[in-house]
């Protein structure tokens, strides 16, 4: 991601869920995302979202998963500024400023890895799915 998208996604993270785009075309990807995560899983100890943004997905999934820990990355601080104030202080909760080409976790992590609306944005997309496959255990 360059430096002038961070820049734009730190500017509109106060909106960007409630925006039209937000509300017509994130919200149902993300709620379908969930939904097909939750037939392929059935109770994952730790799920990431690369490129979390405002943390929407990893609310879904904390109701879904009560017990799961809960990851997500962001190069916007922005974004994960409004994610920490949706998700509050719970210490299952990790929010971190980092890529999808250098996640900041060990090896085998996570049981559950999801992405949406981000893969476009990475600077590398080969890069991003090795680290995946890297953090997935």
């Amino acid at each position: 991601m360059t430096d002038r998208d961070i820049d734009s996604f730190n500017a509109r993270a106060d909106r960007y869920d409630t925006d039209l785009m937000g509300r017509r075309f994130h919200r149902p990807i993300q709620q379908a995302m969930v939904g097909i995560a939750a037939s392929i899983e059935a109770s994952p100890r730790a799920i990431l979202d690369v490129g979390c943004g405002t943390g929407s997905v990893l609310a879904l999934f904390s109701a879904q998963y009560p017990e799961a820990e809960l990851c997500g990355v962001d190069p916007a601080v922005g974004m994960l500024r409004v994610a920490r104030a949706r998700l509050g202080n719970s210490p299952r909760v990790d929010l971190r400023n980092a890529n999808a080409e250098a996640l900041p976790f060990d090896d085998r992590s996570f049981e559950l890895v999801v992405s949406s609306n981000s893969f476009h944005h990475w600077a590398s997309q080969v890069a991003g799915f090795e680290e995946i496959d890297r953090v997935l255990a």
